[in-house]
């Protein structure tokens, strides 16, 4: 490449270019890979949030959900959205008020320990059931009455207080004393019969499979976040250099800046192929913020390797891209010749291709040619 002056035809001129415009052009091309890497993510995903991959892990929350909801202990609104742990409370708390101990009672605890079937569940009788309340201290202050048939009711000192709570005449319903008692009582008992749900058998096996095929999931969706990014920065950082056959990306076309050797001569293809892998080394800082863009924090520690317990992230390619960084800045800095770690493995520098950059320089030149002719005569 020659860079004539006024239609001269000199010897051509190369001058380095600065660190901070080469900085501006590594930034550059960096969030180009990054934007595109994210809209290639963006529509590979499809195929895997859409497909059989994503629906398994589904119906397998699906079954376990219809088991939580069939022992009794959760309930879904009109809406079919599983109820909240206040509402759980109030409905509880409705039909502890509508039992008189004669009809069959809608107790959710009652259902679970007494008629929910489950495998390795064995159900209690009415008198048993009644024998856990005793047991818990409850009868007395909470229940009276109950025997081999007939499940043990809310007392009316608690009950008449409570019905008007309920109905939202807090004035005669002394809340504190008659929802505390209900609501503590709902959070002893509701929390040991859910351990006890989630550690049947059946809830233990489900829970197995829905963690595998969920774990598969995410597997694939970490495999798509890769393959975008590798893509995208194969396309800017080596196709597109290969393509002009002159190394340079679109950040340092944008900046007039240009890779060559170190003697100026053009760079050969496999000078281009080294530069492009080492920013793609760098450039894996950005690799765990691709899927961010569709599933938000939680796409920075997706799964990359499960094994067992183990399991490593995406964001490991954060850390090595830091540590590719940080050694490429701390050579551009301590070295003389201020060479990255791109420039050092492909035996190139960056120089500018800024005409007035040039047509300076080679101004100097020319004064100091004229300067030593003129000290010669």
């Amino acid at each position: 490449m020659r860079h004539g002056i006024n239609g001269e035809d000199d010897a051509p001129v190369f001058v380095r270019g600065k660190t901070s415009k080469r900085v501006l052009a590594s930034l550059a091309d960096f969030f180009v890979v990054l934007f595109v890497g994210m809209i290639f993510y963006a529509a590979l995903v499809n195929v895997v949030t859409f497909g059989p991959i994503a629906a398994a892990p589904q119906q397998e929350m699906s079954l376990i959900v219809e088991e939580q909801v069939r022992s009794g202990l959760q309930e879904k609104t009109n809406e079919g959205v599983l109820k909240t742990r206040d509402q759980l409370r109030y409905t509880y708390a409705k039909s502890l008020v509508a039992y008189d101990g004669t009809d069959a009672p809608n107790d959710m605890f009652y259902r679970f320990y007494c008629t929910y079937e489950a495998e390795g569940k064995e159900r209690m009788g009415t008198l048993e059931f009644n024998e856990g309340i005793r047991k818990s201290g409850q009868e007395g202050s909470l229940f009276v009455g109950g025997d081999a048939t007939h499940v043990a009711w809310l007392k009316d000192e608690i009950k008449t207080p409570l019905s008007a709570y309920l109905d939202g005449n807090e004035e005669d319903a002394e809340p504190i004393n008659a929802y505390r008692a209900v609501k503590e009582n709902f959070d002893e008992t509701f929390d040991e019969a859910w351990e006890k749900l989630m550690t049947t058998p059946y809830m233990l096996e489900h829970f197995q499979t829905y963690a595998s095929k969920a774990t598969r999931y995410y597997l694939n969706l970490t495999a798509v976040a890769i393959g975008s990014f590798v893509l995208s920065s194969a396309v800017f950082l080596l196709l597109i250099p290969f393509i002009h056959q002159k190394g340079t990306t679109i950040g340092k076309k944008i900046l007039h800046l240009e890779p060559r050797g170190f003697d100026g001569s053009p760079v050969r293809r496999s000078q281009i192929l080294l530069r492009g892998t080492m920013d793609m080394l760098g450039f894996t800082v950005g690799l765990p913020l691709v899927p961010m863009f569709i599933f938000g924090v939680d796409g920075f520690s997706m799964p990359l390797i499960v094994a067992g317990s183990f399991v490593l992230r995406l964001s490991v390619f954060f850390l090595l891209g830091l540590l590719v960084l940080a050694a490429s800045l701390g050579c551009v800095l301590i070295r003389k010749d201020h060479l990255s770690l791109s420039g050092l493995a492909s035996g190139t520098a960056t120089y500018t291709t800024d005409m007035a950059i040039l047509a300076a320089e080679k101004g100097k030149l020319r004064k100091a040619k004229e300067a030593n002719h003129g000290e010669a005569d």
